[in-house]
């Protein structure tokens, strides 16, 4: 997530920089509420919301918010957190990734059904609370570990401000994430809308799933060809396009027993990066629906290879941006000499300057192979193929 360009409220003292220290430490276990006094969750808010479909016949939505929904409740239903134990909490609970989880969910639907955007709205409210929050505490990290000495109080007693700010507004909104039966509740306004869902038909749901990520493929090939995603560019261009193509995964792994990985189908522009990626976005094919959709393979790998690489290109000098924004994009007046040496080592133009423009010379030969191969353009055809 990008740097919000806001003004950051300074909390100068032992409390803001408790909070500070007590995120560089690891995330404790969650706490939850017992699996047990859940089960009954999802029965009250159906009875209380009603459950419909069209005509009576199965709401296809369901089950695949459900999921999300009820993992959300049992860390934001705990009660007797203390200050900015909600928010440690809600992160040790993976909480922004069910919210992500319902936000995309939302996106997918939403051309199908305008009123599926309030999944959308109300699942990035909540991510983006907690993504604060977490940017804050990020960024005071990366400077202790990379620029320890050059760190100064005022700049430490900065982001524990922001991260003091973040968490408050955490804790002020989050109670709309106790199911108490109100139609204010963020679970009462997201599963109305899945109740009055019309979608009964697995085709409807699958072409409008199809179409959402050829969609969103073949609007990220425009947007490189253009320009508008730009190498030059390490949030707007080279973070931005990663999460375009991380989305088109989340989609496939958010409706799960839907779509399955298929080595008979390949796509043109398919290259090896040799890049090491992660199993969190691999497809749960254990419990495949009945006519689920293959998708090639070797492109879903390729699509992993791309989101790992743009991840470690954005890295350390993409923090090194969002830094130096940060410092320098805010009315607080800093007076520490040291603080100004710190952000001329931060400065895009100036100190950072090299290894940043290394790294927008790496991310324009990816983003070169990828307009020139029309590797997405092939992609989002062999998914529109698969309506038929």
């Amino acid at each position: 997530m990008g740097l919000h360009k806001v003004r950051i409220a300074i909390f100068v003292g032992l409390i803001g920089l408790s909070v500070a220290n007590a995120f560089a430490e690891d995330e404790p276990k969650a706490k939850k509420l017992p699996k047990d006094s859940c089960a009954g969750f999802f029965d009250d808010l159906k009875d209380d919301v009603g459950l419909g479909g069209k005509k009576g016949k199965k709401n296809l939505v369901v089950k695949y918010v459900e999921d999300a929904l009820t993992k959300i409740y049992r860390v934001t239903g705990v009660e007797g957190l203390g200050p900015f134990e909600k928010i440690k909490n809600a992160i040790a609970g993976k909480v922004r990734q069910r919210a992500f989880a319902i936000e995309t969910i939302g996106k997918a639907l939403e051309a199908y059904d305008s009123g599926f955007a309030v999944l959308r709205k109300e699942g990035t409210l909540l991510e983006n609370a907690i993504g604060d929050y977490e940017l804050q505490g990020e960024m005071l990290d990366f400077l202790r570990k990379e620029y320890g000495k050059d760190l100064t109080p005022e700049v430490e007693a900065f982001f524990a401000g922001g991260m003091d700010t973040a968490g408050r507004m955490y804790e002020k909104n989050v109670d709309r994430w106790k199911w108490d039966g109100s139609k204010d509740n963020a679970f009462w306004q997201i599963f109305r809308k899945v109740e009055k869902s019309d979608l009964t038909r697995k085709k409807d749901l699958k072409d409008t799933l199809l179409d959402f990520m050829a969609d969103s493929l073949e609007r990220t090939h425009k947007k490189l060809k253009s320009g508008k995603f730009s190498p030059e560019e390490i949030e707007d261009g080279i973070h931005k396009t990663r999460r375009m193509l991380r989305e088109v995964l989340i989609v496939m792994g958010d409706f799960e027993g839907l779509f399955f990985l298929d080595e008979r189908m390949s796509v043109k522009g398919v290259r090896s990066l040799g890049v090491k990626t992660s199993e969190k976005y691999l497809l749960n094919e254990k419990n495949l629906e009945k006519y689920a959709i293959g998708v090639p393979k070797d492109a879903f790998m390729y699509m992993l290879e791309l989101i790992e690489r743009f991840g470690q290109l954005k890295g350390a000098d993409g923090m090194r941006v969002n830094l130096y924004e940060a410092l320098t994009q805010t009315s607080h007046t800093f007076t520490d000499p040291k603080t100004f040496e710190l952000i001329k080592a931060l400065d895009p133009n100036g100190a950072a300057k090299a290894s940043i423009d290394a790294t927008k010379g790496e991310a324009a030969k990816d983003f070169k192979a990828l307009v020139d191969d029309e590797f997405l353009l092939h992609f989002a055809k062999a998914l529109r193929k698969a309506k038929d």
